[in-house]
């Protein structure tokens, strides 16, 4: 599962990106054989004049095809990166129980 972090309007310390990778692998690390790679998108919504305001999008491919895709508004990056992180574990294991069910022809 390839993670890949890019900002906008946002620059991205290491430190910053570390927690990214720490808190996408620890949330999706059981789900690796159905996501291919994870792009996260930080931006800075208020710009270069500063404030609170970080927009995430969290896209996940999945192996065999499709996209998931979590966003959300938040103050702080840390913020916004520990709950994309969960919120995109949460559907996929929402999708991959869907998945399960009609396989065995449960609906």
């Amino acid at each position: 599962m390839k993670i890949a972090i890019h900002g906008r309007h946002l620059d991205i310390p290491a430190n910053l990106s570390a927690l990214a990778l720490d808190r996408l692998g620890a949330a999706l690390d059981r789900f690796s054989s159905r996501i291919a790679a994870i792009d996260l998108r930080l931006a800075d919504l208020n710009g270069p004049k500063g404030g609170p305001g970080i927009e995430a999008l969290a896209v996940a491919r999945l192996v065999g095809g499709g996209e998931l895709v979590v966003r959300g508004t938040y103050v702080a990056a840390e913020t916004a990166i520990g709950d994309v992180s969960h919120r995109l574990a949460a559907l996929v294991r929402r999708v991959g129980g869907r998945a399960l069910q009609l396989a065995h022809g449960r609906t």
